[in-house]
């Protein structure tokens, strides 16, 4: 996909790689903020789910998913009545290869 290709880009060229993982860190940094300043906006937490799920295609590491898991577990416990965090969950179990617990 031309998502793929342009995080290959990216991971190719390590002064490329260098900004984005500072604006990652950025970003992180800002969303943790948000949170701090408003805990029951479950849309903080999606928002930061998506960031940790780009941070693990980025970088390969899984521990992004499972952060990113927590982060959207988060916001489904905050608006239970939306599906949008249970589908990004349920996405990034499947990045981590749990079937089961994508169908959960």
């Amino acid at each position: 996909s031309n998502l793929s290709h342009q995080i290959g880009e990216i991971r190719a060229n390590p002064n490329r790689l260098k900004v984005i993982q500072t604006a990652v860190a950025g970003t992180d940094m800002q969303l943790e903020r948000l949170i701090r300043s408003d805990p029951t906006n479950d849309r903080w937490y999606l928002e930061r789910g998506d960031l940790y799920i780009f941070a693990a295609q980025l970088t390969g590491n899984a521990d992004h998913v499972s952060s990113a898991l927590n982060f959207y577990r988060q916001s489904a416990a905050l608006s239970p009545a939306r599906l949008v965090p249970l589908y990004k969950a349920a996405t990034a179990h499947t990045l981590l290869e749990d079937y089961s617990a994508a169908l959960a």
